[in-house]
């Protein structure tokens, strides 16, 4: 008998040294299907916080949901969106949530869309317990995803990441669970929220994108050949859903976006570093790629993909910078600048009045003078710099330069170009001695030369 009552006090030993653990380990986390949403269970359970004065509000309105988009819609094919939950609860001291977005075909096993942490308060569970990180996904077959607080927060706002669903899926289901907690450490006196369904719509759906034949071309010359690393503009109809280009925010990390508002571009199967984007025009930098010869172009957005359009793509593709698109004439004339050349007054280069539709002034370049020329797809650099990052300092350009004016070869800074922003190569040239007047320049890069029939204007 006395042992069986020493066994017996141990077991009641072993049971109350769990508790503290398990009440302590859901201020890290509550375990998976813990939402209230069909199918899932609430943390208002016995051996959660299902203690004496605890209180369970179903429909509570102290939880409220943002999803990035104020119309509660989601873009089908879209980018990464930040998600935001707040409860305010002003008994509360603590806070911990967790959420599930489903299929609205398939509330109970459904998952709709992607979770990720935004920063360390927040993680995601797999629909088998396991954690789900950037190198450990969910297993194949386990597909819902819960997303919660890892540490309890005192400020009741929690954000993390959703990736929307490729194609338009329906009605995407979103259920909430909030803890509202009195701090003690204890699964008593606490206030546990449930809210959801909510509700997000998928954007309205219009026509699939389309290419104009010889529409992808290369942005400075107009020409329908790139270059790894080159800059170049796309045509068509339907291209996006929105004009704009990209926001500081979406560089991250010294990387440049690769979609916007849903919007991509894939160059011989690779994703293209889009700046900007509009219903008829497209300009993105060619990702690295070491084939040359014919490849495809194919424009995504939340209404589908567009046939593929053939552009030559070859190892370099130089091309200058020019006045097109700005100014009455500016394809005639290169976007050339002197050194002092700023928005404060001091002129740029140019005939008398060429940028007064942009309230720049301007002057002819006098021989002897320094001016700066600009172009893209200039070829490799020293040290290398991958397309799609924002470039460190100015790697030299390892093919040979070689620039005439009017016909007569031009001195260029240190016999080479810079590389000074993603895509875009800048080259010191001195003027030689030519007669006034528009004279033509030519550049040539590894003996590939540029546009034809592009000036400057020179004036002793």
């Amino acid at each position: 008998m006395h042992r069986e009552k020493q066994i017996y006090l141990a077991k009641i030993a072993a049971v109350l040294s769990v508790l503290p653990v398990l009440i302590y380990a859901y201020s890290f986390g509550a375990p998976r299907r813990s939402t209230g949403a069909p199918g899932d269970d609430t943390c208002f359970t016995a051996g959660c916080h299902q203690a004496p004065g605890s209180t369970l509000i179903r429909d509570s309105s102290a939880i409220q949901l943002d999803p990035g988009r104020p119309d509660m819609t989601y873009v089908p094919g879209g980018g990464k969106v930040r998600w935001t939950v707040t409860i305010s609860d002003p008994q509360a001291v603590v806070f911990g949530f967790q959420l599930t977005a489903r299929l609205e075909s398939d509330t109970r096993n459904g998952q709709a869309g992607d979770f990720e942490p935004a920063d360390s308060s927040t993680q995601v569970l797999c629909d088998d317990g396991s954690l789900k990180t950037a190198t450990q996904p969910c297993r194949p077959g386990v597909t819902v995803q819960f997303v919660g607080h890892s540490v309890r927060r005192t400020s009741g706002t929690f954000s993390f990441d959703w990736t929307p669903p490729a194609t338009n899926v329906g009605n995407v289901l979103v259920w909430i669970a909030a803890n509202a907690a009195n701090g003690n450490g204890m699964t008593s006196g606490d206030r546990i929220h449930l809210a959801g369904p909510f509700v997000l719509r998928p954007a309205a759906i219009g026509p699939r994108p389309t290419i104009a034949q010889g529409g992808a071309v290369n942005a400075w010359s107009s020409r329908p050949t790139i270059s790894s690393g080159a800059w170049m503009s796309i045509y068509g109809q339907n291209l996006a859903p929105t004009t704009r280009t990209w926001r500081a925010s979406e560089i991250v990390s010294g990387v440049l976006p690769t979609q916007l508002d849903g919007v991509s571009v894939k160059i011989n199967n690779r994703d293209a570093f889009v700046y900007y984007i509009s219903p008829t025009q497209i300009n993105v930098q060619a990702p690295d790629d070491d084939t040359t010869g014919m490849v495809p172009v194919v424009v995504a957005t939340p209404n589908g993909t567009s046939d593929p359009v053939m552009v030559e793509k070859r190892r370099i593709a130089p091309a200058l910078f020019t006045w097109a698109g700005f100014v009455p004439d500016g394809q005639r004339y290169v976007g050339a600048l002197f050194p002092d050349s700023d928005f404060s007054g001091r002129p740029w280069v140019g005939r008398p009045g060429l940028l007064a539709p942009l309230n720049i002034p301007t002057r002819p370049a006098r021989p002897g003078e320094f001016v700066l020329l600009f172009a893209t797809g200039c070829g490799d650099t020293n040290p290398a710099q991958p397309a799609g990052r924002v470039v460190s300092g100015a790697p030299r350009l390892t093919n040979p330069v070689a620039v005439r004016i009017g016909g007569v070869p031009a001195e260029v800074f240190e016999n080479t170009g810079f590389l000074i922003f993603a895509g875009e190569c800048q080259f010191n040239v001195r003027i030689p001695d030519v007669p006034d007047g528009d004279q033509r320049v030519e550049l040539q890069i590894g003996g590939v030369e540029t546009q034809q029939e592009v000036y400057i204007t020179v004036q002793r």
